[in-house]
């Protein structure tokens, strides 16, 4: 996360990306984060395992980063751009919501409200 307040001077400047198509691309990653969020909970209600969603959220996030890394020159297409934002927003649904149920399950009941604030925060 720490990249993301500047991945969007870096749209506009290296690849010469407009302003509205960079701030497009930068909206990529909350869009799908959001979309896998609602999707990982429903696999999760469904099939009632949760570690198995974050091991592959956080394999989509460090491959996302990574073709982030590799495309870091100003000779990249827009759809690298726009496909790793996919991969690491992907990455990120499906590492928050499994984390979060994880983490209130791992404690009593009385420690639910104290413990998600803690995660949220």
């Amino acid at each position: 996360m720490s990249v993301f307040p500047y991945f969007y001077s870096f749209l506009v400047i290296v690849p010469h990306q407009s302003i509205v198509a960079a701030g497009n691309i930068t909206r990529v990653f909350s869009f799908t984060s959001t979309i896998a969020s609602v999707v990982v909970s429903l696999f999760i209600k469904f099939t009632g395992h949760y570690k198995y969603f974050i091991t592959a959220g956080a394999t989509s996030y460090l491959l996302g980063f990574a073709l982030m890394i590799a495309f870091r020159g100003g000779d990249a297409p827009v759809a690298a751009f726009v496909g790793t934002q996919i991969l690491v927003g992907v990455g990120g649904g499906f590492i928050n919501v499994p984390v979060q149920l994880g983490v209130q399950a791992s404690v009593s009941h009385q420690h639910v409200a104290a413990v998600t604030a803690v995660w949220v925060s």
